[in-house]
């Protein structure tokens, strides 16, 4: 007579199961915290914690500034044509401007007034940052050139792709932000 095995292997089958789970769980801990941290929340150049703080108090600034300021950013393209960056579900998907990458980079923050604010003396900070990731993140100098005018100092994009330009403006007790999406290509 043989003796049967098939009534002790499911119950190693089913820790097997729970020990493979338990790897991969780890697995997918591991990784999200070592190579996908998240330490900014780059709209509002701070601390994501300190954003979740004062999300409401940085909505109702931004409602205040945009009663009091505009804020538009200008950048120069390399062509007139806009660029095809990627497709998505089948349609193309374009930015209005495209950089070269490894080439210097110029463009102003216009700052205008609405109801005859000063737009003079203001402290302007310009974030380059990746959508994907903080790596490249380059806080860009800034120089007032008048009127409302800050010119960013020339710069160079790492590489090509996908970037966004992000404004912070403080203007006395008013602090609002922009951004605007770029190619480099």
């Amino acid at each position: 007579m043989s003796q049967s095995n098939s009534g002790r292997s499911w119950p190693l089958s089913i820790i097997g199961i729970f020990i493979f789970l338990a790897i991969m769980l780890f697995g997918i801990l591991y990784i999200s915290l070592v190579y996908v941290p998240v330490n900014k929340e780059n709209v509002y150049l701070m601390d994501y914690q300190q954003v979740d703080k004062e999300y409401n108090d940085i909505v109702e600034a931004q409602g205040t500034f945009d009663k009091h300021y505009a804020i538009a950013i200008k950048t120069t393209p390399l062509s007139s044509e806009p660029v095809e960056t990627m497709r998505v579900n089948g349609e193309k998907v374009y930015f209005e401007h495209a950089f070269a990458p490894e080439k210097p980079v110029q463009f102003d923050v216009i700052l205008s007034a609405k109801q005859g604010d000063n737009v003079n003396g203001v402290k302007v900070t310009v974030l380059l940052t990746r959508y994907e990731t903080g790596k490249y993140d380059q806080t860009l100098e800034v120089e007032e050139v008048g009127n409302g005018v800050y010119r960013v100092k020339p710069f160079t994009i790492a590489q090509a792709g996908r970037w966004k330009i992000i404004v912070r403006v403080a203007a006395g007790e008013f602090i609002g932000y922009a951004e605007r999406g770029v190619f480099a290509q």
